[in-house]
């Protein structure tokens, strides 16, 4: 069955009422069916997401609506039979951050409508450790991004990019995406505007 939505008042009640903390489930938008629903606005987790066996709806109102971050040093987790959706949001990346997605154990994960935007300074890095781990990203947006380390590491796996964007990023003597042993689909994705800089620009995919 569809989890209902509940609007998210706070995403670290949300994220604590996830994790077993009941006190704070009436502060949150968590639904107890593993679903968050964020509105219109901007909603900063200061915490990491770390997800073990467990399924998760992130679920916004839009990319120009709805703006996500989560604080310095913390991550997205999501191993060991995880089910991760990030739908219809920007996930914005803090000033001269490097924000890591770590995804393995037969996770399957899910981004739908998402822009992950480095507003000109910071950096994202999504690293699959897995051979049975599925990631896709459908309608996504990959801009303003400043990366000293490869943007994709593919270490096996099943990676799935349709209609995305890749736009105005810069990548310093890295390629973009490294792929050992996966198998990656990339199907009506544009790039443009992107930059290969420094004594090694890199290639697109090694």
């Amino acid at each position: 069955a569809t989890p209902k939505l509940s609007t998210c008042r706070s995403l670290d009640y949300s994220w604590r009422c996830l994790n077993g903390n009941v006190a704070e489930c009436e502060q949150s938008g968590y639904d107890g069916n593993g679903a968050i629903n964020l509105g219109v606005g901007e909603y900063v987790l200061n915490d990491s997401i770390y997800l073990r066996g467990k399924q998760i709806i992130i679920q916004g109102s839009g990319k120009d609506d709805t703006f996500m971050s989560i604080a310095r040093n913390h991550s997205i987790e999501c191993g060991w039979q995880c089910y991760l959706t990030m739908r219809d949001l920007s996930f914005i990346i803090a000033t001269s951050d490097k924000q890591t997605i770590q995804l393995s154990n037969h996770a399957s994960v899910e981004f739908d409508g998402v822009r992950f935007d480095g507003q000109s300074s910071g950096s994202l890095s999504i690293v699959i450790n897995d051979a049975q781990t599925s990631v896709t990203f459908t309608d996504c947006e990959f801009i303003n991004l400043r990366q000293a380390v490869p943007l994709f590491i593919a270490n096996g796996g099943q990676i799935v990019f349709e209609n995305c964007r890749f736009s105005q990023n810069v990548i310093f003597d890295q390629d973009m995406f490294i792929v050992n042993g996966a198998n990656v689909l990339l199907k009506n994705c544009m790039f443009e505007s992107n930059q290969g800089t420094g004594y090694t620009a890199g290639n697109l995919i090694s």
